[in-house]
């Protein structure tokens, strides 16, 4: 991961623009997700494997994304056996926190969802 991409300086250089800002903060989220998820799935993995050899049969479920990994055992189409999975949740902002000194929301945030 280029960490010189997110220093402080590159977040002030754009900080009047919030938009900017929530680019820059979104793009730190995905590159942090895609790092930390590819050592969690490799570790993940080993668990799995071990569970299964001492007598499940752990399979994935659904179509794994980027921090979300599903597996279980159906014992019959209609029951699950046992589920191990996990989601991975990472935020990141600058200075883009309401009510935390930051600069508030961009004002697409501010109209109504309908």
């Amino acid at each position: 991961m280029n960490f010189d991409r997110y220093s402080r300086e590159s977040f002030e250089a754009i900080a009047s623009d919030a938009n900017a800002l929530r680019v820059l903060a979104d793009q730190l989220e995905a590159d942090v997700l895609q790092e930390l998820n590819q050592i969690l799935a490799e570790r993940f993995a080993v668990m799995v494997a071990e569970l299964n050899s001492r007598g499940h049969n752990l399979r994935w479920d659904g179509t794994p994304r980027i921090g979300d990994v599903h597996f279980r055992v159906y014992t019959n189409p209609h029951r699950c056996a046992l589920r191990l999975g996990y989601d991975l949740l990472i935020c990141a902002g600058f200075e883009d926190a309401w009510g935390e000194g930051g600069r508030g929301r961009r004002p697409e945030q501010d109209k109504p969802p309908y």
